[in-house]
């Protein structure tokens, strides 16, 4: 999706946002994961929504961020991102989310190759 800025196109990604009691605050494993389709945003949280049903207290949505945010984010070093192309994970109903995890971990490694 793209909009228009007084700075020419600028994109927008969808970040994901997660809230439950159980959250970790600080791992150094975690990263936040950018989409740059909104359905595919979507269909994620759906997969972690039925796969944390059992928690009451999770829940995750699709957020609207600005390219610029993004690259902040980047930039700063505060949070790891990895950003996921429109249909670059294969997403289903009744998907299990360990088959997601494994594949997000395969683009995570690729990003690190990447130059």
């Amino acid at each position: 999706m793209q909009r228009d800025s007084e700075e020419g196109l600028e994109g927008l990604y969808y970040g994901l946002k997660f809230t439950s009691k159980e959250q970790e605050q600080s791992d150094d494993d975690s990263y936040t994961v950018a989409f740059e389709d909104h359905a595919d945003a979507n269909n994620f949280c759906f997969l972690l929504k039925s796969f944390f049903e059992d928690l009451g207290s999770f829940s995750a949505y699709a957020v609207p961020m600005p390219i610029q945010e993004l690259n902040e984010e980047i930039i700063s070093r505060a949070k790891k991102v990895v950003v996921v192309k429109k249909r670059q994970l294969q997403l289903y109903a009744g998907q299990p989310l360990a088959d997601v995890e494994m594949h997000l971990r395969s683009i995570i490694e690729q990003d690190q190759i990447a130059p």
